[in-house]
């Protein structure tokens, strides 16, 4: 199955809010302490300083949260956590509120929902899965993120459109003004070979570029017997991301940015008459292309996001 997507969105804070979280920077206010009603008087509410230049006046600030149960990590953090094996998006699995899948499997349960009825969420772009089949990887390079954030309710209607929670996965910023020798990594494992390349490719712009493959399916029906590794899921996995920062104007900034995840298993399912024995063929492939526009200062923050895609899914099941 194949279906095409096209989704757009725009997010807009004053005062100093932060466009991309929806917190406001004003500090919270201490609360005064309680007052006791005397008998000819009624409880008064607490009071705020009045405005200087606008007599008669009172204004309150408060800091805004974006939802009351989001925990947020930092790649930083999550990367040397057991279990995680350098993975920042696997910190997923340890939240609260999320219960651990089978072994195999990359499905995510929060609070006991469906795994279909929670969005996942990467730079507020979609995406039909968090993992790739089999729930080794990511399907967004570990170098990228930049942190994972968990609402497992109470989140706002811009997050709308999930039964059981939000997952937002949020790629680190790209510095325009400074300067960038270019530069990368690359890594290999027993389970995938990766590279990331960080370069300018034009004044006041900055990019990025990063892909990995899977290896584990390779080197995997080497070394155990024929037919045991039909009880484990290995797939075939492969993702590639990337995305460039132009510097506009004074604290505007655009962002394109594309990635992509392929996956591909195979395994034969035993039954108990030889004859009835079966093969199954899973596909898991998507896209995504999205154009951000931001402006913060002057006392407004704006962002606008545009992203289109295609995901494709097939499963099928021979004699």
């Amino acid at each position: 199955m194949r279906r095409a997507l096209v989704a757009w969105a725009v997010v807009a804070a004053v005062a100093g809010a932060d466009a991309t979280r929806g917190e406001s920077t004003q500090p919270d206010l201490p609360l005064p302490a309680p007052t006791t009603p005397g008998p000819m008087t009624s409880a008064s509410a607490p009071s705020v300083a009045p405005n200087p230049a606008e007599a008669g006046q009172s204004v309150v600030r408060a800091r805004r949260r974006r939802s009351a149960l989001e925990t947020s990590v930092a790649a930083d953090e999550a990367r040397v956590v057991p279990g995680t094996q350098g993975d920042p998006a696997r910190i997923v699995a340890n939240l609260p509120g999320v219960a651990r899948a089978a072994f195999g499997r990359g499905d995510i349960v929060v609070w006991g929902a469906a795994p279909r009825d929670t969005r996942v969420l990467v730079d507020g772009v979609e995406v039909p899965a968090l993992y790739h089949l089999g729930g080794f990887r990511s399907v967004v390079g570990a170098g990228l993120i930049d942190s994972v954030a968990l609402s497992p309710g109470a989140f706002g209607v811009e997050q709308g459109r999930a039964l059981g929670g939000v997952v937002d996965v949020t790629t680190r910023p790209l510095d325009t003004q400074a300067d960038v020798v270019p530069h990368g990594m690359a890594a290999l494992d027993p389970l995938d070979v990766s590279a990331q390349l960080d370069f300018a490719p034009a004044p006041r712009a900055r990019a990025v570029v990063a892909a990995r493959a899977s290896l584990f399916d390779r080197w995997w029906p080497l070394v155990v017997p024929a037919g045991v590794g039909d009880f484990v899921q290995v797939p075939q996995t492969l993702d590639a991301q990337g995305k460039v920062t132009f510097a506009l104007r004074d604290r505007e900034e655009l962002t394109l940015g594309a990635f992509a995840a392929h996956d591909r298993l195979s395994r034969a399912i035993d039954a108990a008459d030889p004859f009835d024995d079966r093969r199954e063929d899973q596909r898991l492939a998507f896209g995504r292309l999205y154009a951000r526009y931001a402006r913060r200062g002057g006392g407004l923050a704006v962002q606008a996001t545009a992203w289109v895609g295609v995901d494709e899914t097939a499963a099928t099941t021979s004699t």
